[in-house]
């Protein structure tokens, strides 16, 4: 009993250090084009390199040391590390391609062990859990990932409508799109508000607007994002008043979203078939049965 719970807190402790190790990746990023928009200005504060608890500044260490390892013993394709890295900023964790192979790998190998460990101690096959806990490493390292990317695309769809109104009321009230876009930046928070200042600070770097809005529509990789991208682009190749265009997208946002409300409202009776027939029928069928159950009783005995 003392060994599956050892093993239990074992698991919970890779998870809470991997979670840790993650959620800075994106602030240095984000501190690093700050930085470079504002060369030539005064900085109001100091903002230092490493951040985080020491269990974080220690594991981003070990972890790019194991990125270069990995880099120059298994080189990874220009094709793979592109697929990676949109798939780490559709998550949006700002990792190298490196970085993720190097969890991955680890993932792989802590589920071996762990399978290993439960083997030995409860006196099973000992290869067999091992290579089920490399399978269950893999499906768990990458139901992480795949659940991140889920919960933040479900989010930038839910902010959608309302930076696109925000952003048109802005365009409308004399700021430029880029302005428009800085405005939002500072007035707003959210994982869309993030691709918004990633976008403004590449077109204040000199990337054109076409390049920064395709780049993050596939970094969202949400049809609506395109769309709206697409929109964008095409009012400014044709010289197309972008108020209308922004009005038009966020009267469509809306209306997906109030359209996918409406579809989660009809998808709650089904889903309440399976709790009223676990709870509520089995109730009302003892409340129906128990006068009848003396009866029953006296005349089998």
């Amino acid at each position: 009993m003392w060994m599956l719970i050892a093993a239990v807190g074992a698991g919970v402790f890779i998870y809470q250090f991997l979670t840790e190790l993650l959620k800075g990746r994106y602030s240095i990023l984000e501190t690093r084009l700050n930085e470079i928009a504002g060369i030539g200005e005064t900085s109001q504060k100091q903002v230092k390199r490493w951040e985080g608890s020491l269990m974080s500044r220690m594991g981003k260490a070990a972890l790019e040391r194991l990125s270069s390892t990995v880099a120059t013993v298994l080189p990874v394709s220009r094709r793979e590390k592109q697929r990676i890295s949109f798939l780490m900023a559709r998550a949006g964790l700002r990792i190298q391609p490196e970085e993720y192979m190097v969890l991955q790998i680890l993932s792989l190998i802590g589920g071996a062990v762990l399978g290993m460990y439960l083997g030995f101690v409860f006196d099973r096959d000992i290869l067999f859990l091992a290579v089920a806990g490399l399978y269950a490493g893999y499906t768990v390292f990458r139901l992480f990932f795949r659940q991140k990317m889920r919960r933040r695309q479900n989010s930038i769809l839910e902010q959608l409508p309302e930076l696109l109104d925000l952003l048109s009321i802005s365009v409308e009230a004399g700021l430029s799109f880029n302005q428009a876009f800085q405005y939002i930046a500072e007035q707003c928070e959210g994982p869309l508000v993030d691709e918004f200042i990633f976008a403004g600070r590449a077109m204040v770097l000199g990337r054109s607007r076409r390049a920064a809005l395709e780049d993050m529509s596939c970094r969202c990789g949400l049809d609506e994002v395109q769309t709206f991208a697409s929109a964008v682009i095409q009012a400014d190749e044709m010289g197309i008043s972008l108020r209308n265009i922004l009005v038009s997208q966020a009267a469509e946002a809306r209306n997906a979203k109030r359209m996918r409300i409406e579809e989660r409202a009809q998808k709650v009776p089904i889903k309440m078939l399976l709790p009223m027939a676990l709870l509520i029928f089995p109730v009302l069928l003892i409340i129906l049965m128990a006068p009848a159950v003396p009866q029953i009783m006296n005349a089998l005995m």
